[in-house]
């Protein structure tokens, strides 16, 4: 099987034969705006420290959602978007997912047009310790995270112009994958 090429006029082809059925992906300059809306939020959920607690297993687990409402970072920026809904469903369906894992449905849908690829969303989901009984817990889980974070903004704002790149290249890619699929079924 020949590797699926995405050309401009190809995406232009598949764009003419959806534009009714799906709204149009966004541009790379879209991406780039969201990209920068993203970092700042993600540098403000940073200096808040408002961080979930791990208190349901032990060593590091992904908690998207904690028993007090404090949102993981990816979830967070997914919930200043305007997908509170969507982080909620999440959290009561799989509320350790690891968002490297997803490939399709409205999860990943966001990740390709948050503006992030999906490797640096990865690296922003933190997994979080679970709580030791000692006294200084929780300002040093805070600060190993405070510090992840400033790693993770130092890392995205370096690397924009290839994930913009990638994240262009996957929205086109799945809109020839979902307008195949709609050939497909129509035939």
């Amino acid at each position: 099987m020949k590797p699926l090429v995405v050309t401009v006029a190809l995406v232009a082809m598949v764009s003419s034969c959806v534009s009714s059925v799906e709204p149009e992906a966004p541009t790379r300059e879209d991406l780039a705006a969201r990209r920068g809306q993203m970092l700042i939020w993600l540098a403000e959920y940073r200096e808040q420290s408002s961080f979930p607690r791990n208190r349901v297993q032990p060593g590091k687990v992904n908690i998207f959602i904690d028993e007090n409402n404090h949102y993981c970072a990816v979830a967070n920026l997914m919930r200043l978007d305007g997908h509170d809904g969507l982080v909620r469903q999440t959290a009561r369906h799989n509320n350790f997912i690891r968002l490297a894992d997803v490939h399709n449905g409205p999860l990943y849908d966001w990740m390709l047009s948050s503006g992030l690829n999906q490797e640096e969303i990865a690296f922003i989901q933190e997994p979080y310790f679970m709580e030791e009984p000692e006294v200084r817990w929780e300002e040093q889980e805070d600060q190993r995270l405070k510090d992840h974070f400033t790693r993770v903004d130092r890392e995205l704002r370096s690397n924009t112009t290839a994930s913009l790149d990638t994240a262009t290249s996957r929205l086109a890619e799945q809109a020839v994958r979902r307008a195949q699929e709609r050939l497909a079924q129509a035939r």
